[in-house]
């Protein structure tokens, strides 16, 4: 009987996810379109917020990068500047 019953709702679940992608519409009432309709926007809006969090997320460790990337760019040439005058020194 339980066997019976996770079938039925995986059979359930396998509906609703092709009615989801647009699959499976044909006798669908309005009233099942508009609450689709529904699910799918605020499914769309839930993925739209995500990617607005990891995009952040990417900018904000790509502007630390750049940052620390900046200031290794500022000590080298520091170090070259030394290297340089350190060179002249010695050819002199």
């Amino acid at each position: 009987r339980e066997v019976t019953t996770l079938r039925q709702q995986v059979q359930n679940l396998q509906h609703n996810n092709r009615q989801l992608l647009g699959e499976e519409l044909s006798g669908t009432t309005a009233r099942d379109l508009l609450f689709l309709v529904n699910q799918v926007e605020t499914s769309l809006h839930s993925v739209r917020k995500r990617k607005e969090q990891v995009m952040a997320a990417e900018i904000h460790g790509l502007n630390q990068k750049g940052f620390l990337i900046q200031k290794e760019n500022i000590e080298l040439g520091k170090k070259l500047s030394i290297a340089h005058e350190h060179n002249i020194e010695l050819q002199k």
